[in-house]
């Protein structure tokens, strides 16, 4: 078995190292040159026993770390508008009732207003419905406002018209002042003897008459109709009396006027007399 020659080994391990030290200069050279770049950058020396690759591979790292570190950094503070540092991001506001933000700025144009109910013009009122005189305020009003006193009157018991076993008398009321007043309702009536007093019981007031406002100019009458059945067809009690004292609706002082009537029912069994409301006329 050949073996290699001594000579020969000698020579391969020498041609492997000028290799290896011609690689080692060729690395230190790098690093020379890497180490001395003429541009104002720090640079440290590479201690010895270091690999020199190790340094030139440790700088692209570090460039790579920063461009990271300010990658993220700049996530950290985005959002916000330029001129100022990064706004912490904005919270939700609640909407308003008419879907702008509160703190949002006011439109500037002017805001329709709502529009009005309107109605319609081709619609008539309602006509009033008729009111008798008994329930209208308005006419109790005006016949308060303008009544004739018994001072502004006088008073007068007309003709007898008698039918079918009736007495029939109008009571009438004359304004004797110089303004316009009126009379609205029922009169008092109270039949009296010489000495005033009354002498039978209070007439009766008709039902189912309306009541009217009676207006009276200086002169005018009023008149309210009164009937009572004949005594002697009802063979009550009787008396004659001397005068009738007459009250004006809503007066308390009353107004003396002989009578000349005949005979008149003095128990309150029958025969009693009714008087109605006042109306315009006197009655004839």
């Amino acid at each position: 078995m050949g073996g290699v020659p001594q000579h020969g080994a000698g020579r391969a391990l020498g041609r492997r190292r000028r290799r290896r030290t011609v690689v080692n200069e060729e690395s230190d050279t790098d690093v020379a040159i890497h180490q001395s770049i003429p541009n104002g950058r720090h640079h440290r020396e590479v201690p010895e026993g270091a690999s020199p690759r190790a340094g030139r591979v440790r700088y692209p790292l570090l460039a790579a770390t920063a461009v990271l570190i300010a990658v993220l950094s700049g996530c950290g503070t985005g959002g916000g508008t330029g001129g100022g540092g990064g706004a912490s991001p904005a919270h939700p506001q609640p909407a308003t009732t008419d879907g702008s933000s509160p703190s949002g700025p006011a439109s500037s144009g002017p805001s329709t207003p709502e529009a009005a109910p309107t109605t319609d013009s081709s619609t008539t009122a309602a006509a009033p419905s008729p009111t008798t005189a008994d329930s209208s305020p308005s006419v109790a009003t005006a016949a308060g406002s303008s009544r004739c006193h018994t001072a502004d009157l006088r008073a007068s018991i007309g003709r007898n018209d008698p039918g079918a076993g009736q007495e029939n008398f109008p009571i009438v009321l004359t304004n004797r002042s110089n303004r316009t007043c009126t009379v609205y309702g029922f009169p008092g009536v109270a039949f009296v003897n010489s000495a005033g007093e009354q002498v039978t019981v209070d007439p009766e007031r008709a039902t189912g008459q309306q009541k009217q406002l009676v207006r009276l100019t200086p002169g005018q009458s009023a008149w309210s109709p009164m009937s009572f059945s004949n005594p002697a067809i009802s063979g009550v009690t009787t008396v004659t009396p001397v005068a009738v004292l007459i009250t004006p609706p809503d007066e308390t002082s009353s107004l003396r006027v002989p009578w000349a009537g005949g005979e008149v029912s003095n128990t309150g069994k029958a025969s009693v007399p009714q008087v109605g409301p006042f109306r315009p006329g006197s009655g004839v």
